[in-house]
Order: C-alpha cells, then sequence, then structure tokens
C-alpha cells in the first residue's frame, strides 16, 4: 500500500502568504476593533485556535465556534483564488 503525506510550506504548492495577510489584517481588525488588533501583532503562522486564544486573552468576548467557523469560511474563499 502507498501512502503520501504532503506538508505545504507556503509558497510550494500554494501561495497564499499574501492572501492571508490582507485578509487577516481586515478581518481581524474588524472583528475584535483596534485595540485588541493592534495587541495581537503579527499572527502570521499561527492557527485559527490560537489566534482566538490570543484575542481572547486580551479581552475579545466573540464566541470561539462563530470565530472559527466565519475563518473558515474566509479559507474557502482564500485557498478559492490563490496560484
Amino acid at each position: 500500500m502507498n501512502r503520501a503525506f504532503i506538508f505545504d510550506l507556503d509558497g510550494v504548492l500554494v501561495d497564499s502568504a499574501r492572501a492571508w495577510k490582507i485578509h487577516d489584517d481586515v478581518f481581524l481588525h474588524k472583528t475584535f476593533g483596534t485595540k485588541i488588533f493592534e495587541k495581537l501583532g503579527s499572527v502570521a503562522g499561527l492557527g485559527v485556535v490560537q489566534i482566538y486564544e490570543m484575542a481572547h486573552a486580551h479581552g475579545a468576548t466573540m464566541d470561539k465556534e462563530d470565530f472559527i467557523q466565519k475563518y473558515n469560511e474566509a479559507a474557502v474563499s482564500i485557498y478559492a483564488r490563490t496560484p
């Protein structure tokens, strides 16, 4: 039986880093407001749960499941248009 595991460092198979940077800046600012957005700093390389936990630690009150759902909906759009 053949098995394979593909690990994509951004830019090898899918170059999504630029799209995520633009998305995260707009989405996180809109979702959490200026104070929390500024406290988060760069979220590059972090997973959606890590981002939520950081925002929550800085006072975000949005429901975790709602945040994950909205973030995942954006992922579908981002990967659909990423080269």
